[in-house]
């Protein structure tokens, strides 16, 4: 609606998974080379954390970019829905290995899920199991985890697994609640949110994708978008969408600051 009055191509503050629009701070490049390090390495895991909406889900997708471009034969496993019950996770560990005819013991699952690490391994592979939203994992998967990680191959002795766990910061917790699996995830990744500079930076950079060289926000427009989001890009993304869309209502030149003012109230008021 917007995007001819601010002579852009297309929207610039989806919160979607278009990782042309994703920004890549030396915080966020640390945080990938952190993953990647663990994959390539064949290290056992590693926990991300990050409050919500900071990028997590966009650091593992690009993770996943990386490793297609690798060419290399890694076995992906991506969860996305931790409340399963843990027959469930095996369940979908198996399915995603290609194994179709799926078990419901648990013994005969976990057994079959060795099975499958193996074979893979066997031919120069290596399986990564990713788990986003993991602060929401029960007690009792964790330690199935644990035991998961305990799996090694049985003439080679070479590890067969590496597990990504991503989710709020409570995660880190959860996991300490639990010192064995503490002990073997050793990595560590903790996402801040951004700083004022790089808000402003993120913002020019998304509108830069989107086809738009000059500023459109004001630096003060900015520093309230920084103020309201406290850094979280999925907040900015909500704030500048609405601010273009009112900016384009109201007939504007530029973004200014009383209309950032009032689109916190208006977000505000609808949540």
């Amino acid at each position: 609606m917007y995007l001819e009055y601010w002579h852009l191509k297309e929207k610039p503050f989806e919160n979607n998974w278009d990782l042309r629009f994703y920004y890549f701070s030396e915080q966020h490049q640390e945080m990938l080379s952190r993953i990647m390090y663990t994959v390539r390495e064949r290290r056992q895991g590693v926990i991300f954390s990050g409050k919500h909406g900071s990028g997590k889900s966009l650091i593992l997708r690009m993770f996943l970019k990386k490793i297609i471009e690798l060419k290399q034969d890694y076995k992906i496993i991506y969860i996305v829905d931790p409340l399963s019950r843990t027959v469930e996770f095996y369940q979908e560990f198996v399915r995603q290995l290609g194994h179709h005819d799926v078990p419901t013991g648990r013994m005969q699952l976990i057994n079959l899920f060795k099975e499958l690490l193996v074979k893979v391994n066997d031919t120069g592979g290596h399986t990564i199991i990713i788990i986003d939203e993991a602060h929401l994992i029960n007690n009792d998967t964790l330690e199935d985890l644990r035991l998961l990680l305990n799996i090694y191959h049985p003439t080679t002795d070479k590890a067969l697994l590496s597990i990504i766990l991503a989710g709020q910061f409570q995660l880190e917790e959860k996991v300490q609640g639990n010192p064995a699996l503490t002990q073997r995830l050793p990595i560590r990744c903790k996402l801040d949110l951004l700083s004022m500079g790089q808000t402003s930076e993120y913002i020019f950079h998304r509108l830069r994708i989107a086809g738009q060289a000059m500023p459109i926000f004001t630096e003060e427009a900015i520093e309230l978008i920084y103020r309201y989001s406290q850094g979280t890009p999925r907040v900015i993304n909500n704030c500048c969408d609405l601010a273009l869309f009112l900016g384009f209502s109201q007939g504007v030149a530029r973004i200014e600051a009383d209309l950032i003012e009032m689109v916190a109230k208006e977000i505000e008021e609808s949540l």
